[in-house]
């Protein structure tokens, strides 16, 4: 008879079960809210979106987004096929320029080969680093535009 695996019992304690579980539905809240606030915003009038706001209790509905949208549906299916068409065509691109790539470079009798896998290391390093410095330049903008922003309404403040 073929033995199976026993189960082991829940060592987290009942508290922190309890916390955890308070989170991730903090978290799944955080995920399903937008979705379905956007969704309700698409059968709110627009008289009363521009009145209220976004509201996820809209006090006029309608359904005249959905109207245009079907009425002006060639607009929209052209949209979607120059999205498709551009997404496909570069995943072919990718496709065939790392296979041309990839093949000589695979090969041990290759004489260019130290080359083209020095390049492709070099280029990589280099482009890793010149991401991360742009992201602290613009981390250090962002920065020093909140902190110039807090001076200066600090600055206008009445005494």
């Amino acid at each position: 008879m073929l033995k199976t695996a026993s189960r082991r019992e829940n060592t987290i304690s009942p508290l922190t079960n309890f916390a955890l579980n308070g989170g991730f539905i903090v978290l799944a809240l955080a995920c399903v809210l937008p979705v379905v606030l956007v969704i309700v915003v698409s059968f709110t009038h627009n008289d009363s979106l521009l009145s209220r706001g976004y509201s996820f209790f809209p006090a006029k509905w309608s359904l005249i987004a959905y109207e245009s949208l079907f009425k002006d549906y060639g607009t929209i299916l052209r949209a979607y096929g120059v999205s498709v068409g551009i997404t496909a065509a570069g995943t072919l691109l990718s496709v065939l320029l790392m296979a041309l790539y990839a093949y000589p470079i695979s090969r041990q009798d290759y004489p260019l080969r130290p080359f083209f896998t020095f390049f492709f290391v070099f280029h990589d390093a280099v482009q890793r680093r010149h991401r991360e410095q742009v992201h602290r330049v613009h981390a250090g903008t962002r920065a020093a535009g909140q902190l110039s922003v807090a001076y200066a309404s600090a600055a206008h403040r009445p005494v």
